[in-house]
């Protein structure tokens, strides 16, 4: 072969190694951007169980519970999920939400907290409808060009930095997040 073309090679390669390079950030981007959401969203559990707990109101609201799956689920469906995966993965997020405002209200019980957390109704709420949208959002751009994989649970499980979650929390999130599909 002549001088032309292994230099034609080797731009070619180093080309398509680029490309390559690129498109593996540019999901790593998208992947972390998810799971930012996620944590955002159940930061603000702490002030949930606050409010709850000075308003002496129980953790445990099913009525409520199916307004948040449902309405996740009508704007999921919109962006093209198969609504069961996604109806999963909101449960998920509930049961491990209401999990952190257990363990926030036991440590409220043992050692009252003078902090001031933001009202529920005006503040919290419409925060935490926000993020269920964004996540959505998210999730929908993220899997129309990839699939979460094993390889990800290590930076999602360190993405999450709320103290009240578990190991087994983290864990059965991105088991949810494994599962959630985009309609065929």
């Amino acid at each position: 072969m002549n001088k032309t073309k292994y230099k034609t090679i080797f731009l070619l390669l180093t080309l398509i190694s680029t490309f390559a390079m690129t498109s593996a950030a540019n999901e790593q981007s998208a992947a972390t951007e998810v799971f930012m959401l996620i944590n955002e969203r159940l930061g603000h559990m702490e002030g949930v169980a606050n409010h709850k707990m000075h308003a002496q109101s129980p953790i445990e609201d099913r009525a409520r519970e199916k307004v948040v799956i449902d309405k996740a689920v009508l704007s999921a469906k919109e962006l093209g999920f198969d609504t069961q995966s996604i109806a999963q993965f909101f449960k998920i997020q509930i049961q491990v939400a209401k999990a952190i405002q257990h363990r926030v209200s036991a440590d409220l019980l043992i050692q009252p907290n003078a902090k001031t957390f933001p009202d529920l109704h005006n503040d919290i709420r419409p925060e935490l409808i926000r993020l269920s949208g964004a996540i959505n959002l998210a999730l929908a751009n993220y899997l129309d060009q990839h699939a979460f994989k094993e390889e990800q649970r290590p930076l999602f499980v360190g993405s999450l930095d709320n103290p009240y979650l578990s190991m087994q929390d983290k864990h059965a999130l991105f088991n949810a997040l494994l599962k959630i599909k985009l309609s065929q």
